[in-house]
């Protein structure tokens, strides 16, 4: 069930006379839970100026989401921010964050069910970002060896093990590589 209605900013979300251009509450269900979403748009012309703004080229809102999921006798309650340059259209943008947090929470998952990343305490200058480089091309690795029908995590476990295993993942993962292309192996 969606509706499209508008609405003024709810209280905390602060700007002087907002102009609210779209605003959407839907209800999904999946088995048990039953979610309530209302996205709130307001111009970045509305509010102060934010750290570094120059650096958003072609800013145009910040989009506050109010998540309300049920889930069997629990209901919580989440309110996410984002900005955004595009146009502001309540479906359109329930869809894009939902896009990109079906990419976010797919790869996420991945990367800690498989080497534990939620757990590293890796915090400080670029080792975070090259430790996620590098399980980024692991996963792709494993996920490219298929004589072996395990998990990514029973495979990753099993490579360090096995020398002849850890060449044949590595061999799947460069046999894809054309290197008539510039695409790196792996990507």
């Amino acid at each position: 069930m969606l509706s499209l209605t508008r609405r003024l900013a709810p209280t905390g979300f602060k700007s002087s006379k907002p102009k609210i251009k779209s605003s959407k509450k839907s209800i999904a269900n999946a088995t048990a839970l039953t979610e309530k979403c209302h996205f709130w748009c307001v111009p970045i012309s509305q509010l102060q100026t934010l750290h570094n703004q120059d650096n958003w080229v072609g800013l145009k809102w910040v989009v506050m989401v109010v998540r309300v999921p049920h889930l069997w006798n629990q209901t919580t309650r989440e309110v996410l921010f984002y900005l955004t340059s595009l146009n502001c259209d309540a479906r359109n943008l329930g869809q894009v964050i939902r896009l990109h947090w079906g990419v976010e929470n797919g790869l996420h998952w991945t990367l800690d069910v498989t080497f534990s990343e939620d757990g590293c305490g890796v915090r400080t200058g670029h080792a975070p970002q090259n430790l996620a480089l590098l399980g980024r091309i692991a996963i792709n690795a494993l996920n490219l060896e298929q004589s072996l029908k395990r998990s990514n995590r029973q495979k990753s476990n099993g490579a360090p093990m096995d020398n002849n295993y850890m060449l044949t993942v590595l061999t799947a993962c460069l046999s894809q590589h054309d290197d008539h292309t510039s695409q790196p192996a792996c990507q």
